[in-house]
């Protein structure tokens, strides 16, 4: 019963959410699991759904945790089948304000080692900066290992 109403207000709640802060012109769904873990929610709901990405913050409302990512978001990052955007604390007002805003990248980063085997991330990258009319910077960064004898 507890579960039930939980889910129910929480329905009403997203529901009221989209509705006041997602444009009209976007289709948009709602969905709400319950879990034990939240990481195993969102990893079902990707797999039933048949999501092809997955948009989430490194940190949420848990709490900060010790490591650059919350625990939720490292779980789905190390065990999602389908890629993860995840998104930082925005700064320089990366994000839109307004539902109908455009969201815009101008430079994009990709940072990656220049083989077969990272093809499909470079597609990825390649993709992204031509859905935003955006400049890609390739970047490999080779690791000192101090001076050499």
């Amino acid at each position: 019963q507890r579960t039930w109403d939980r889910q129910k207000y929480a329905s009403k709640d997203l529901e009221k959410f989209v509705k006041e802060n997602i444009a009209s012109n976007l289709a948009a769904e709602y969905v709400i699991g319950v879990e034990e873990e939240a990481s195993s929610g969102i990893l079902d709901t990707v797999r039933r759904r048949k999501a092809d990405l997955i948009v989430m913050g490194t940190h949420g409302l848990r709490g900060q945790q010790p490591s650059f990512t919350g625990s939720v978001t490292n779980k789905v990052l190390h065990e999602s089948q389908v890629p993860v955007l995840t998104v930082c604390k925005p700064i320089r007002n990366f994000l839109p304000s307004l539902p109908d805003e455009q969201l815009r990248i101008r430079r994009l980063l990709c940072a990656v080692d220049p083989n077969d085997a990272n093809m499909q991330i470079i597609n990825l990258a390649l993709s992204l900066a031509r859905s935003f009319q955006s400049t890609v910077r390739f970047l490999e960064v080779e690791a000192y290992l101090g001076q050499e004898s």
